[in-house]
């Protein structure tokens, strides 16, 4: 399994409502908000938090559903927690079946590799900052409980 966030730019420093892509990648399965028309992209870094927010929800027990909806974006994808298996659906056909701790560790790698890329650093004072660091805090706590 595997999360892929991109951001579209053209060679501004990034902002907190800049527009980009989610793709995940699960066995034979590839979802993506690329390349739709009308476009299906989303402002990325308001995303990242609210897809960390509602799987760990899901970790901690909290819910055992979640359907995320890319802001600003009809981009969705449904996520089911039985036990400790995630079925994710993304509209009516169903992408795949993971263990939790499997979706956090795919989840956190790659959030990781889009914000380690230097040109999707956002400036300490974007408005994004700290619910994205705290979102990252929480993810990497979830994640390391769940294995």
């Amino acid at each position: 399994m595997r999360f892929e966030f991109s951001r579209h730019h053209d060679g501004a420093a990034a902002s907190s409502f800049d527009l980009g892509d989610l793709r995940l990648v699960l066995d034979s399965a590839d979802v993506t908000s690329a390349g739709h028309r009308p476009s299906r992209s989303m402002m990325i870094y308001l995303a990242i938090v609210h897809l960390v927010d509602g799987l760990s929800e899901m970790a901690e027990g909290h819910s055992s559903r979640f359907r995320f909806v890319g802001p600003d974006s009809s981009f969705s994808l449904d996520f089911r927690r039985k036990n400790d298996v995630l079925t994710v659906t993304a509209g009516n056909a169903v992408v795949g079946a993971v263990p939790m701790s499997d979706v956090l560790a795919a989840l956190l790698a790659g959030i990781t590799t889009f914000l380690t890329d230097p040109d999707n650093v956002l400036a300490a004072n974007e408005s994004v900052v700290e619910d994205l660091e705290s979102a990252v805090r929480r993810l990497r706590g979830v994640a390391s409980s769940s294995r």
